[in-house]
């Protein structure tokens, strides 16, 4: 089981980030501020988030499309977890390499994009964190921001990325759950209710509405706080006695299509102290799963 202090390493405060940056003055960048930093605006929300980022932008961020680079092109279902050779070229583009320190961000409500990045990252064995409360804590505590642009540096080289552990849960085990052919595991569906309870309209051709037997809904929004910072070891202590979660069971999240469902994976797996031995992410989520049963 993870130490209790695997929870502080998976996020950084503004306040950190900014002493990284700036030092002790909060408008002059230190010379050697982003010699192995990199931070990245991975925010959810598809082309609009690429605009917002030219507009406001942490200053030297890059920005990662994450839902049109960081997916196996060749999956069956929207957001497949991408290999390591897709993962590997992506970073080399934006001149990043193996041993930087990556810092994740989101725009105002599109934390999922910081998760998902984070998880894909985290399993590839990168030194990631994604910074508490986003670029709206970071404007609301008065710390410049810039126009984002495109990089255009040098490419960097990364010999390789390794997976860390088994991540992914597929179509057959999620089903021989459902059917009540495995025990092992919990599921929590991190959608919303009406799309849980299959009342919300459903645009993916071919897809049935409803949940998986047995699963536990707790929407994603849940595991944040009002100002987007993610909740306390304490306060997930709460969730789980609220929905009556087994922390000893290995847990997977799930949802429409693997996104939001990462910030569950991210909210359970930084309460090391309560248990979650190990969190699992069912990337095909109810695009899949509601396509073929």
């Amino acid at each position: 089981m993870e130490s209790a202090d695997t929870s502080l390493s998976m996020l950084i405060s503004v306040e950190d980030l900014a002493r990284r940056i700036f030092g002790d003055d909060k408008k002059s960048i230190k010379a050697d501020a982003f010699d192995s930093l990199k931070i990245i605006d991975v925010s959810a929300g598809g082309d609009p988030a690429a605009e917002a980022f030219k507009t406001k932008a942490i200053p030297n961020a890059l920005f990662i499309h994450v839902f049109k680079t960081l997916k196996d092109k060749d999956g069956k279902y929207p957001n497949a977890f991408p290999p390591a050779e897709v993962v590997k070229e992506h970073l080399e583009a934006l001149g990043i390499n193996k041993t930087d320190e990556l810092v994740l961000y989101s725009h105002p409500g599109k934390h999922s994009g910081a998760t998902r990045a984070y998880i894909i990252f985290n399993h590839y064995g990168l030194n990631v964190k994604i910074l508490d409360g986003g670029l709206k804590k970071y404007e609301e505590l008065g710390y410049p921001i810039q126009e984002g642009t495109e990089y255009t540096g040098e490419k960097s080289t990364i010999d390789s990325l390794e997976s860390s552990e088994d991540l992914v849960v597929t179509l057959e085990e999620m089903h021989n759950f459902e059917e009540g052919k495995v025990d092992t595991f919990q599921v929590v569906d991190c959608r919303g209710a009406k799309d849980f309870n299959g009342e919300a309209n459903d645009n993916i051709e071919g897809c049935r509405q409803g949940n998986i037997k047995g699963a536990i809904n707790i929407e994603a929004s849940e595991f944040l706080n009002k100002d987007g910072t993610f909740k306390s070891e304490e306060e997930i202590t709460g969730l789980v006695e609220k929905y009556k979660l087994d922390p000893e069971k290995e847990t997977v999240c799930m949802c429409r299509t693997g996104i939001a469902a990462t910030v569950g994976v991210f909210g359970f797996k930084k309460a090391p102290s309560i248990g979650f031995p190990k969190v699992k992410l069912y990337d095909g989520s109810w695009s899949e799963y509601g396509s073929n049963y």
